[in-house]
């Protein structure tokens, strides 16, 4: 056996194996037996189609295919090898040089280990010849495209090349740049390649082509077309900002590096954030440059924030990293928060010297791309960098609006946005993506800053910004009454997707030297967004908007009247949220005097509306229902049907607490009615949850948790975080009327961190307060008068009377279980003497008098204890309320022992004397009076 073994040798010795002539090897694969005695001969080399072929009936392992098709088709002679006895059947094996311009990275490939798979799955796919690798300025196209010709470079007989086209600027030059690549004119340095020289040369070649940076000679695109039509074997990758439009061309979009999201705990730990691809990069190439940095607990939170700060991108993130020798994490993350527009842009600066200009800078990668554009491009281009976080077309529309009655009108029209948006999306400026059933453009941070400093320096900021300002005014206005629709869903979703449009428009809105035009809008915008705030747990900043954009002078002055009184209102409302009661009672009684002598009744009528919930706060239910009342008829007089539902429902809820039940529940029942027909899911959910509190409060447990449940997953639904907090207070006190200290101490929690997270006070002190009475059932009493304290200092602070005395109450109760009865008489006592002073609350009234009682039968006073027993046992009969499991064992207990220790007459004098007694006459016993 020879020594060689050339490519003709062995196709002879396995065609032979096989047991097949020359002429039916030939029928198999679609040629002439000429050519197959000719192949055997090794007097010429396969086409990579007959290669191709002769693999699959020649049985070669797949895996094996493209080593055998490079030996196959070398030229005659060079395909010999001298192989070890092993390998004599597959010479294939064995180390090839391997033809490639590709350039060699000096640094590893980050991070892209998922999109390089991908792109090795589309490329090699029979039916793929071109693919497009697209990406905005940055996105790191190159680096990841040089990276596939590597790992492709074995699957191609002829090789791999580069045809970098940065420096072409006519498309005339681009079959010379790839000729340049390929070495076509090796030969004939005096000769310019031509275009049919070039497909001459690569028609029988397998070979992979990447041309880099197509973006500025995109007319040039139809040469690829011809190109691939004459050439069947070639595959081409081309990287480009903006996609080809070319038949048979597949788009590969890249994305940016993932990043932790913004919402990443403070308290991160390195091993959480260092599976970023991001991150990786980061350290990477910081370490690269100062060889003791590591990504440590301390510094992971700030270089996770400097990523999201640079939106992924691979060029800023290296650019960045390269900042570490001169700075800490925690400084370059400050500098990079701290800049605005250009400034941001110069700190990612200072790439190496030997990558071309555009890649050294962030500003000069971005530079590259608007200088291609189109004056008309550019000009929109800069104008959305007005958004923040993205925009809708109709948002766009909004803002290039041909003015009306300017001098000069702007040169943009409507009509023409479409495909202007649709150009910058292909060019990689942009991003589409789809959020339900609406589209939503978005643009990175990075490059939105660079496109709003070029917006500065034009003369147009202050237009296109007071446009922005206006079209989210107009938005929040629609919104106001969309969220108490059966449209509220969407509507808190598009809310939720335009916060930052919004912040920004509220802060250009405030911003120094505001107009009084700005102002009115800033005060239209953060007013009409009242159900936002409220619902969806914004209700400081909403609050703190409204407050420093009514402290604008012009606001006294200047303003319309109508504009301020709505935002006194809605201001108002949201501190009655907040449990800031005096400041709301100021605000709105503001509102209420405007809005009177505006004679604006819809301003009247929501002012008398939240009046009357501070006054049901503070614990003046009867003028608060009074009040109420009054809003409910205007309401009414308006043909409001939203409104009247929204009182009806706060005037049961009133009632709720002065224990009219029946009265409760029938105005429950008629705004509920009113709300099903409007479909308003929040108000729905409203109505059912009051209608769980009654429920409660008659012991039926199981209808009341059916219904706060129905409430509780609606709010969730919406995403109604206030009033998740509440209904979730609710199952806690249903579970704790039970005595299942487990499941309310759950419900407890959750309210009670949502609550701290809103900065809701109301509901703050009611979780509290329910965690308190579960401590102090399972004998924590320490912890118990730790929450409960914390709980009456809230609602001290909110002037909740009412509510204050219940938590004295409990407290009380603490003392008592502790033995220490002089200092639950004490808080007993102080709980009704608030009452006393409010002349509301009996139902708490009736509680300080069983806790009285009990205390006085462990002081060996039966006969104080009974009488005590006996009022409060009146005044739950008169209201209807039967005592919770939990209370009616204490109290039968007790009761059975004071029946031992008198004798029944004396008892029976005792209980009579108790029941005799009107809720006064009650107080001024159990004071000593």
């Amino acid at each position: 056996m020879s020594d060689e073994i050339t490519f003709g040798t062995w196709l002879k010795r396995r065609r032979q194996a096989l047991r097949l002539t020359q002429r039916d090897l030939a029928q198999r694969i679609g040629c002439s037996a000429i050519t197959i005695r000719k192949l055997e001969a090794d007097e010429r080399r396969p086409s990579a189609q007959i290669a191709d072929l002769l693999a699959a009936l020649l049985e070669i392992a797949p895996a094996e295919r493209p080593a055998f098709i490079r030996f196959a088709r070398a030229l005659p002679g060079a395909a010999s090898v001298k192989p070890p006895e092993s390998h004599e059947t597959s010479p294939w094996r064995r180390p090839q040089t391997l033809t490639t311009n590709l350039p060699s990275p000096l640094t590893p490939l980050v991070g892209r280990e998922r999109e390089l798979r991908l792109l090795q799955q589309h490329l090699l796919q029979s039916d793929v010849r071109l693919l497009s690798l697209l990406g905005p300025p940055g996105v790191g196209k190159t680096r990841l495209a040089v990276a596939l010709g590597h790992s492709v470079l074995d699957r191609f007989a002829d090789g791999a090349f580069y045809a970098p086209l940065a420096s072409v600027r006519e498309p005339e030059l681009v079959v010379a740049a790839i000729a340049r690549a390929i070495e076509v004119q090796k030969a004939r340095q005096s000769v310019e390649p031509s275009l049919e020289r070039l497909k001459q040369t690569l028609r029988d070649k397998h070979m992979f082509l990447l041309i880099d940076n197509f973006e500025q000679v995109l007319s040039a695109g139809p040469l690829v077309t011809d190109l691939l039509e004459a050439c069947p074997s070639l595959k081409v990758l081309v990287t480009s900002r903006e996609s080809l439009h070319l038949r048979g061309e597949k788009q590969f979009p890249l994305s940016a590096l993932a990043f932790p999201a913004a919402e990443q705990p403070a308290t991160a730990l390195e091993s959480a954030l260092e599976c970023y691809p991001a991150v990786k990069l980061f350290v990477e190439r910081a370490a690269a440059v100062k060889p003791d940095f590591k990504l440590t607990n301390e510094n992971a939170p700030a270089v996770a924030a400097i990523c999201a700060c640079l939106d992924g991108l691979p060029l800023a993130i290296e650019l960045a990293a390269a900042r570490v020798r001169l700075m800490p994490p925690e400084e370059l993350l400050t500098r990079l928060l701290s800049a605005q527009g250009g400034p941001q842009l110069r700190l990612v600066s200072g790439g190496p010297s030997d990558l071309p200009v555009r890649q050294q800078t962030l500003q000069n990668a971005i530079d590259w791309s608007y200088h291609l554009l189109s004056s008309t491009e550019q000009l929109l281009f800069r104008r959305l960098a007005v958004f923040v976080g993205g925009f809708t077309l109709e948002a766009a529309e909004a803002i290039y609006m041909e003015d009306v009655g300017a001098r000069q009108a702007l040169p943009l029209h409507p009509p023409n946005i479409i495909d202007l948006l649709a150009r910058l999306v292909d060019k990689s400026l942009l991003g589409l993506e789809q959020q339900g059933a609406q589209s939503r453009y978005v643009m990175l941070e990075t490059i939105r800053q660079y496109a709003f400093e070029k917006l500065r320096e034009t003369d147009e900021h202050e237009q296109v910004a007071m446009r922005h300002l206006a079209f989210f005014a107009r938005l929040a206005e629609e919104a106001e009454l969309k969220l108490r629709s059966v449209e509220q869903l969407a509507w808190l979703k598009r809310l939720d997707a335009e916060l930052d449009n919004l912040r920004a428009g509220l802060d250009w809105s405030q911003a120094g030297g505001a107009s009084v035009q700005r102002v009115e809008n800033g005060l239209r915008l953060a007013s009409g967004l009242i159900w936002f705030w409220y619902g969806h747990g914004h209700l400081n900043e909403g609050r703190q908007w409204l407050e420093r954009l009514l402290s604008n002078e012009c606001v006294q002055t200047a303003v319309h009247r109508t504009i301020k009184a709505k935002a006194l209102y809605v201001t108002g409302f949201l501190a009655w949220a907040q449990g800031d009661h005096q400041r709301a009672e100021s605000l709105l009684d503001a509102a209420l005097a405007m809005g009177r002598d505006l004679q604006d009744k819809s301003i009247v009528a929501s002012s008398l509306l939240v009046l009357g919930l501070v006054y049901n706060a503070e614990g003046l239910s009867e003028r608060a229902a009074a009040t109420l009342a009054e809003s409910v008829r205007l309401y009414k007089a308006l043909g409001s049907k939203s409104g009247t539902a929204h009182a009806l429902r706060n005037l049961g809820t009133i009632h709720v607490h002065l224990a009219h039940y029946r009265l409760a529940a029938g105005l429950l029942e008629e705004s509920l009615a009113l709300s099903r027909e409007l479909r308003d899911d929040w108000s729905i959910g409203g109505s059912i949850f009051e209608l769980g509190r009654i429920a409660r409060a008659l012991g039926d447990y199981e209808r009341a948790r059916m219904l706060v449940e129905e409430a509780l997953s609606l709010y969730r639904e919406l995403d109604f975080q206030r009033n998740i907090s509440h209904a979730l207070n609710e199952l806690g006190y249903i579970a704790l009327d039970q005595n299942d200290l487990r499941r309310a101490a759950a419900l407890y929690e959750e309210s009670l961190n949502l609550s701290r997270k809103q900065g809701t006070q109301w509901t703050l002190a009611d979780s509290l307060y329910g965690l308190g009475v579960v401590a102090t059932r399972r004998g924590a009493y320490a912890e118990a008068q730790s929450l409960l304290d914390e709980s009456a200092a809230v609602r001290r602070s909110m002037r909740s009377v009412r509510q204050l005395a219940q938590v004295q109450n409990r407290l009380a109760d603490v003392a008592r279980a502790q033995g220490d009865l002089a200092q639950a008489v004490e808080s007993y006592r102080q709980s009704l003497h608030t009452l006393r002073d409010l002349k509301e609350g009996k139902l708490i009234l009736a509680d300080s008098l069983a806790g009285l009682a009990q205390a006085a039968d462990a002081q060996d006073q039966p006969a104080r204890a009974i009488q005590l027993f006996a009022a409060a046992a009146a005044i739950w009969e008169a209201a209807g309320v039967p005592l919770t499991p939990v209370e009616r064992a204490e109290t039968d207990h007790t009761l059975a022992t004071l029946r031992q220790v008198l004798d029944e007459a004396t008892f029976a004098k005792c209980w009579d004397a108790g029941r005799a007694l009107t809720s006064e006459q009650a107080v001024a016993y159990a004071l000593g009076e």
